[in-house]
Parts: C-alpha cells; sequence; structure tokens
C-alpha cells in the first residue's frame, strides 16, 4: 500500500512439499509466485516486486531441505530466466550449502550456488555469506570464506578487458623465447588485473608451514577476529542520532499498540 518492494519468495520442497521431478517444482514455485504477484499488483498496481527461488530438494533419508546441490543451481537460473521474461527482478541463495562446519563441503556446495546466482543474472543474492547447514545456522568463519568465494565470482563475471592498450604484442616480441614479463612497465601497470585472494593459499609448502601451517578454517577465524578488533564505528552527528532513536522509539510504539510485551529494548 505504501509503495514499497515486496519479495515473493517460495520454498517447495522436491519430494516432500512438492512433487519429486524437478520441472514440476519449478511449475509449482513459479504458479506460487505469480500468484503472489498478481495479489501485489490487486493492492497497488505498479508496486515494485521480487519474484524469489528458495526451492530445494528434500533429502529423501532424513526429510531435511537440502539447498547445497545442483537441483538448487538449476531452480536459481531457471527462476532468473522467468524474471527477465516476465520483467521483474530475482532473488535467489548465495552461499548456500548443507555442511555443519566451515569445510571442504562449505566450499564446494557454497561456490556452486554463489557463482550460479552471479551468472544467472539473480538481482538480489540472499545468504550470500555466512549460512551454514541448510539455513539453520550462521558461520563468522563461513562469512569469510564466502567473502573469498563472492571475490571470485564477481572478478569471473566481468570477464575480459579488451581495451587497445591490453594488448601488449610489443612485450612478447621484446621479451622473446626464453624470456619472463616480470620487469616489464606494462606488468607493473596491469599487476592489478590479476585478482589477489583474500585467504586462499598461494605459498610452496616451506612457506606455508613458516606461516603456522593454518587450516582455512583458521585463517578464517583468525581475519574475523581482526576486523571486528580493528573495526571502528562511523561517527554520527548527536542531534541525527537522537532523531533517528527518538523516530524508532515512536515507531515501536505505534507497532506494538496493545501488545507491548512484544518489544523489549
Amino acid at each position: 500500500e505504501y509503495g514499497q518492494s515486496n519479495m515473493i519468495s517460495s520454498l517447495v520442497m522436491s519430494g516432500s512439499t512438492g512433487p519429486v521431478t524437478m520441472v514440476e517444482t519449478l511449475s509449482l514455485q513459479l504458479a506460487e509466485t505469480i500468484a503472489g504477484l498478481c495479489l501485489n499488483q490487486c493492492v497497488r498496481p505498479g508496486s515494485p516486486v521480487i519474484l524469489g527461488s528458495t526451492s530445494g530438494p528434500a533429502d529423501m533419508a532424513s526429510m531435511a531441505l537440502s539447498i547445497g546441490n545442483s537441483e538448487v543451481a538449476l531452480y536459481t537460473s531457471a527462476t532468473a530466466q522467468m524474471g527477465r521474461f516476465y520483467g521483474v527482478p530475482t532473488r535467489g541463495g548465495g552461499g548456500l550449502n548443507d555442511a555443519i562446519l566451515t569445510d571442504a563441503q562449505a566450499g564446494l556446495e557454497s561456490m556452486l550456488t554463489l557463482l550460479t546466482a552471479a551468472t544467472s543474472g539473480i538481482a538480489f543474492v540472499l545468504h550470500a555469506a555466512g549460512i551454514m547447514h541448510y539455513y539453520n545456522a550462521f558461520s563468522y568463519e563461513k562469512f569469510i570464506l564466502d567473502d573469498e568465494i563472492a571475490g571470485w565470482c564477481n572478478k569471473y563475471i566481468q570477464g575480459y578487458n579488451f581495451d587497445e592498450e591490453r594488448f601488449i604484442f610489443d612485450d612478447v616480441e621484446e621479451v622473446g623465447p626464453g624470456g619472463h614479463f616480470i620487469y616489464q612497465e606494462s606488468t607493473m601497470d596491469y599487476v592489478e588485473e590479476l585478482r589477489r585472494p583474500l585467504i586462499s593459499n598461494r605459498k610452496d609448502y616451506e612457506g606455508w608451514e613458516s606461516a603456522g601451517a593454518k587450516s582455512l578454517d583458521k585463517v578464517c577465524y583468525d581475519r574475523w577476529t581482526k576486523q571486528l578488533q580493528d573495526y571502528e564505528a562511523p561517527a554520527m552527528d548527536e542531534a541525527v542520532e537522537a532523531e533517528l532513536n527518538a523516530f524508532i522509539e515512536k515507531r515501536c510504539n505505534e507497532l506494538v499498540g496493545s501488545c507491548p510485551e512484544l518489544y523489549t529494548r
């Protein structure tokens, strides 16, 4: 009614709350989200809306929702395609996984789902970082891992830069067979084109060992703890802060109404 965007998402569990086949799961998901879109437009024609997908297969052994798999990636990409067909932006999952620890399972499943969202054209990536164990948990270490994955995905979707100055064939001729490009001026000029990892190891064994022989989850732990220790809250004008707090207090009182027990400071 007030013109705020609504995000309408459907979570169909293939084989549980929806048909087991992927095409039927997708069809049911679209039927539910399009119904929500129509209701949204009946309330306020022209109101902005985002169509979303959170669907995934039910694990047939435990009946738990699984979100770190190829099926979720396919539902995400199909949702993005249908969003373009209907002319509306779409929401999809990011670093989704079923892992309990920040381990190889968490990494490989999150890489698949986040890269799919990035390359499919999903406009709003929810759960992009830190999510664990099919939406049931959050991990600071996983947040750092997903930050690295997001950096890879961002670099990947940027593709190549075909600016004329990047075609440095003169350097190839100058260096010649058996030479190297380390000291070439172009190497210094464009070295930032090659993304450096935030946490991934590129040292040789001796270098890794001398740096503490840390596992990836320990590297992630050290990074997030240091970031929190080094964080400085941005300055805010006292008058602005007082005005914001007064507005929050006013709105909370208006929203809670006759149920003050719902609101605690």
